[in-house]
This record gives C-alpha cells, sequence and structure tokens, in this order.
C-alpha cells in the first residue's frame, strides 16, 4: 500500500530530525536514511517539490548485483551503498572501496557498510563464504602443501617449468603460484614477497626444520645405542 504523500512528508520529516535519514549534503533535495532508502523532492518545473517521494532503484555494476539511483542535474547514477556512506561516514578515503560486511550488495544499511581496502574486501568474502579459495575452489590442483613444496624448490634453484613437471600442472599455472597471483594468501607470501621477506622466511623454516630433523636423529642414534 501506497502511502499518502502527507504521511510520506510526515515520516521523512520526522527521520531528518531524529538522525535515521540526512539530507545529501551537495543536493538537499534528495534525503537518505540509515537503512538504505532515498527520498526526493525534486521537482520537474520547479527545483523543490512540496512533497517527498520515494526513489526506485535499478540493478547495474558486476552481475547487476548492485543497487543504483539517478539524481537530478547529475551526468552518473550513485550506488545505494555509496551515497548512504558519504552520507553517514563521510568522504571516500583515497584508495579505498564502499565494504559490505556481510557480503550482500542489496543490504546498504549504514551497519552493514564501512570504508576499506580490497583487500580487506576480499577477507569479508572469504570469511562469509561468499568466494573460495585454495582446496575449497572445485577446480584447485594443488594443495597448500604442495604449494608450500613449490615455491621451496624454486627457491633453491628449480624452474618453474621443472617443477611444474614434477607436480603434474602447467608452467602458467605455476607462474601464477610462484608471483603470488594464485595462492597468495597462504602463509601472507604475496604481502611477504612483495616486501622482500620471503627469502628469510624460508631460511628461517629450513633452520627450524633442520634442528628438528636433527634432534629426531640425535634420539634415534641415542634409542639405538640402547638396544
Amino acid at each position: 500500500m501506497k502511502l499518502k504523500k502527507n504521511n510520506l512528508n510526515h515520516i521523512v520529516d520526522k527521520m531528518l530530525l531524529t538522525g535515521e535519514a540526512k539530507l545529501v549534503p551537495w543536493d538537499d533535495r534528495y534525503a537518505v536514511t540509515k537503512c538504505g532508502e532515498v527520498y526526493s523532492r525534486a521537482g520537474n518545473r520547479v527545483r523543490y517539490s512540496q512533497s517527498w517521494r520515494k526513489k526506485s532503484f535499478f540493478k547495474a555494476g558486476t552481475k547487476r548485483s548492485y543497487n543504483y539511483c539517478h539524481l537530478a542535474d547529475e551526468k552518473f547514477s550513485y550506488g545505494v551503498h555509496t551515497l548512504v556512506a558519504k552520507v553517514f561516514i563521510g568522504e571516500q578515503p583515497e584508495g579505498q572501496e564502499v565494504r559490505h560486511l556481510d557480503c550482500n550488495s542489496f543490504n546498504n544499511n549504514l551497519e552493514n557498510l564501512a570504508y576499506g581496502t580490497r583487500k580487506q574486501n576480499m577477507q569479508d568474502s572469504i570469511k562469509n563464504g561468499s568466494i573460495s579459495r585454495g582446496t575449497s575452489r572445485v577446480n584447485s590442483v594443488l594443495t597448500e602443501w604442495t604449494v608450500r613444496i613449490a615455491r621451496e624448490m624454486v627457491f633453491c634453484g628449480y624452474t618453474n617449468t621443472a617443477v611444474a613437471a614434477k607436480l603434474g600442472v602447467s608452467k602458467s599455472t605455476m607462474d601464477s603460484v610462484i608471483k603470488g597471483k594464485h595462492w597468495g594468501w597462504l602463509d601472507n607470501y604475496a604481502e611477504n614477497l612483495a616486501a622482500g621477506r620471503y627469502n628469510g622466511l624460508l631460511r628461517q623454516q629450513r633452520a627450524i626444520a633442520f634442528s628438528i630433523r636433527a634432534v629426531k636423529g640425535h634420539q634415534e642414534k641415542a634409542r639405538r645405542r640402547r638396544l
């Protein structure tokens, strides 16, 4: 049931007074609510209409998975999540994007939105299970163990082609693994590789492994002597 104009005006005005809604800073003919609704009082022949009306959305973006709306006098449309974040949180920091914390791109409630990096956005997706990685991917041909072995072999001097042949994968797959394009999240490989820390980490891991083997070797020799 559609609300009468007078009732809708009362509801929007009340939300503006209580802080549940705010006027768009760059165009006060529009109001945005914390739950992701957009209201307009832009007139057709006059700048301001006497009554508020609810804006309708259209789907756009990647796989049409975001709600968008158009504001008058604007050359482009706004994502509703972008509008809510700008109005209630503030301007978007450089290098960051709007995150949907529950990974539901249609849930534009203020509590579900936050600014963050692309990496944080990906972490949200992994945490909520909206994207899979590693052995959880249906077409995965490597495991965490084989990826670690592959990187160790390349560090020790084997070529990508040789390691790919030993593990039964294509060279392009191995190139992506070694560059951190695939499986870069494992052991923070991509981050450590970019910072030049990976070689040092491998040396440390090998030293620990060597120490464990040495201790086990001494224990085995002592056991044999007791026999």
